[in-house]
């Protein structure tokens, strides 16, 4: 299976052997369209996939297991003949790493199960020069990894498949317009990462104002 983009190529034809894929899901628009394109490759060419979701439920981030659940559901309806295994899930305790946290709960599924590929929804930054302000007009800082100049979508002996990595938002806005899903499955993500339950209706719905709701904003137009 092949999606082409105006920024990037996403190349989806796994080796035949490669039967059992993990993918992180966090709830917001990225992993959930990479769900949607590997339950598109399994429903059309690859029965045979076995597609095991996991998310971490970060003490800060208490959310992130309810809004996965609502797109596996999704996608469990939508393509009932494709193989979604059992959610892995973990729940983080107060002050423990979240990138430790989602190793740890990766480690545990490698164990359980003879996994494959991994595939998450690492996107793109927008371009250098774009900047976002919160509702005190301050110049936000967003994600501290560097997500700049990485044309390779594989890494890790190509196990790991990073397929939105040359994709900023708009392109992931773009995947969204392709196959159809700005008004169904875009309107069950959430992208926000404030952590003041006062501001997002105990975390139900996106404050608006923060990094990750700007960046949404910018690439589809609207929350």
């Amino acid at each position: 299976m092949i999606v082409e983009t105006s920024q990037d190529t996403i190349d989806l034809s796994f080796d035949s052997k490669a039967t059992n894929i993990l993918v992180k899901v966090s709830g917001g628009l990225d992993s959930a369209i990479v769900l949607y394109m590997l339950c598109e490759y399994a429903s059309n060419e690859r029965p045979d996939l076995n597609i095991i979701v996991m998310t971490a439920n970060d003490w800060r981030k208490p959310y992130q297991v309810a809004f996965a659940e609502k797109i596996i559901n999704w996608h469990r309806s939508k393509f009932p003949l494709v193989n979604i295994l059992e959610h892995e899930t973990s729940q983080l305790e107060h002050g423990y790493d979240y990138i430790k946290g989602q190793q740890d709960l990766k480690d545990k599924v490698m164990e359980k199960y003879d996994i494959h590929i991994l595939c998450n929804g690492i996107n793109a930054l927008p371009p250098q020069g774009i900047v976002f302000r919160n509702d005190r007009n301050v110049v936000q800082d967003g994600p501290v990894d560097d997500r700049y100049g990485r044309e390779d979508q594989w890494d890790l002996g190509k196990k790991r498949f990073s397929m939105l990595r040359n994709l900023d938002k708009k392109g992931v806005a773009e995947l969204y317009t392709k196959f159809n899903l700005h008004d169904s499955l875009k309107n069950i993500t959430r992208s926000c990462e404030s952590h003041r339950a006062e501001k997002t209706n105990n975390f139900t719905t996106h404050c608006g104002h923060c990094w990750w709701c700007n960046e949404r904003k910018w690439g589809f137009g609207t929350l």
